[in-house]
């Protein structure tokens, strides 16, 4: 589990860190066979307030890699929003394939 690349602001940095943590963490003791969960953010500074953020997260399974892009104004919502598409991709039943019901075994 690794977080790369933390914003200047640090309430901001350690609030996401914290979650990413946590939400990683979480999908391990459910997945136990991820073998790496990597984030990176990127801040585009838009204005002297405004930051603009882009977080990559990379969960490495056997043999699988999923990415996930979000960006947003508000870094700890990009993560929950990351963890949300996360936990829905990787509990989603695999697509069954479908046939016809001629070939399908008796």
């Amino acid at each position: 589990m690794d977080c790369l690349s933390h914003p200047e602001d640090p309430f901001e940095a350690e609030l996401a860190k914290a979650k990413f943590l946590k939400e990683a963490k979480t999908l391990q003791k459910a997945f136990p066979k991820i073998a790496e969960i990597r984030a990176t953010v990127k801040t585009k500074h838009i204005s002297e307030n405004r930051r603009r953020y882009e977080v990559d997260v990379l969960i490495t399974e056997a043999g699988e890699v999923h990415a996930y892009k979000e960006d947003g104004w508000d870094l700890p919502a990009v993560f929950d929003q990351i963890a949300n598409k996360v936990k829905r991709m990787l509990t989603q039943k695999p697509a069954k394939r479908r046939g016809s019901p001629r070939t399908m075994p008796p």
